[in-house]
């Protein structure tokens, strides 16, 4: 009978140090964490906070909350140089070289993802070998597309089309200021926002547009050129976003299992 006891005992004390060393191993165990894009195509689940998603160290993607239905000002400026033609047998660099450019855009956040609005740009050109200064302007409205915008790092894209002016200024060969006008076709700025907060970010940016010029002004008389002329100004530089009002909107986060 004594035997039969040591031997239930020693069973159960097998059991129980197996028993535990398994819970052991699976509390050690690492558990999988979700991905940025795993946490996008969730349908559903408890919302009790933004996760930071990123490694020790990875400032940009960590989780932060993102603005939507949020008025937004974009501020920014950077090098601005135009290619291609503006006049029959001119180019643009014969007018204006390269520039500096100061833009600025208001924007309705519609969702976290998306924003539209209007844009402008003005410019200040190194004069060309025709003119003594060179300037100018362009607006557009677009449409802001953000990649991750619960992050804080946030890549986006804004497509755009508006209307673009030039002034060339006391031309060497005599006559009047000029003003040579016409469509902006489209406009494309690829950007990175580095968030700094909720509604405060900055971004260096680079962009181009794609202008059909088709009519010039001298002495208030306005004129179509003799043939419609293409050329495309290109940017680089850091512009902020500053988001009011509004709500945010944070990833989910999802309960292990």
């Amino acid at each position: 009978m004594r035997h039969s006891k040591a031997a239930f005992g020693a069973a159960m004390l097998g059991l129980g140090a197996v028993t535990w060393g398994s819970t052991a191993k699976a509390q050690q165990a690492p558990q999988p964490q979700t991905t940025y894009y795993q946490y996008q195509s969730l349908q559903s689940g408890p919302q009790l906070a933004y996760p930071e998603l990123g490694t020790e160290g990875d400032y940009f993607r960590k989780g932060i909350p993102a603005p939507s239905r949020a008025l937004e000002l974009k501020v920014g400026s950077g090098y601005t140089q135009g290619i291609g033609m503006i006049l029959p047998g001119t180019g643009i660099p014969s007018i204006a070289g390269p520039g500096i450019g100061v833009n600025a855009d208001l924007d309705y956040r519609a969702t976290a993802h998306a924003s539209i609005g209007v844009g402008g740009q003005y410019q200040e050109f190194q004069n060309g070998n025709q003119n003594s200064a060179a300037r100018g302007v362009a607006a557009n409205l677009g449409v802001t597309y953000h990649a991750s915008p619960m992050l804080r790092g946030d890549p986006w894209a804004r497509l755009g089309f508006g209307y673009r002016m030039l002034w060339s200024v006391d031309p060497v060969a005599g006559g009047p200021t000029t003003l040579i006008h016409g469509f902006e076709l489209a406009k494309l700025d690829l950007g990175y926002d580095i968030r700094l907060s909720e509604g405060v970010a900055i971004a260096p940016m680079i962009g181009a547009d794609l202008n059909l010029f088709l009519w010039e002004d001298a002495n208030g008389v306005n004129s179509a050129l003799s043939s419609a002329q293409v050329g495309m100004f290109v940017f680089g530089g850091l512009q902020g976003r500053f988001d009011a009002g509004g709500s945010t909107k944070s990833l989910p986060v999802v309960a292990r299992r």
